[in-house]
């Protein structure tokens, strides 16, 4: 299947107003770089095929200071919103404020309820329309 792609930034267009059309296959996940060059020079690689899928679904997540912190391991809501979380060691001792955000994750592996997350699109930091001071919890030292 023959997607047209283009690239707009500012007032230059690369790929002009039709783009460029690449192959893909169809119903599958592939990455696809992009090099830009200089007045509209742009090169497009082949897309590379993944073993991945989008999924959407509530992520529940922590913030320590108003940021966001990145866990180890987490698992998507239960049918009864029961979760698991791992964060790294330097919690300890702070508040955390939980948020929950309603995410599409490109995933490796399938996205299913109480199971795992796929930590590689976890956001950096949250958008304004994010839920997010939900509820404090106070971590212990030790």
């Amino acid at each position: 299947m023959l997607i047209s792609v283009g690239v707009a930034q500012g007032a230059t267009s690369y790929g002009g107003i039709t783009g460029t059309n690449v192959p893909f296959v169809r119903l599958e996940s592939s990455v696809l770089n992009i090099q830009l060059g200089l007045n509209a020079a742009y090169k497009i690689n082949s897309p590379a095929p993944i073993r991945a899928a989008i999924y959407s679904g509530l992520a529940v997540g922590v913030t320590v200071g108003g940021k966001v912190v990145a866990p180890l391991s987490d698992s998507w809501p239960d049918a009864k919103g029961r979760f698991s979380m791992l964060l790294p060691s330097y919690v300890r001792g702070r508040t955390l404020s939980l948020f929950e955000s309603q995410n599409q994750v490109l995933s490796r592996f399938t996205a299913r309820p109480g199971g795992p997350v796929d930590l590689k699109g976890w956001p950096a930091q949250l958008a304004s329309t994010v839920p997010s001071g939900l509820a404090a919890l106070s971590v212990p030292r030790s």
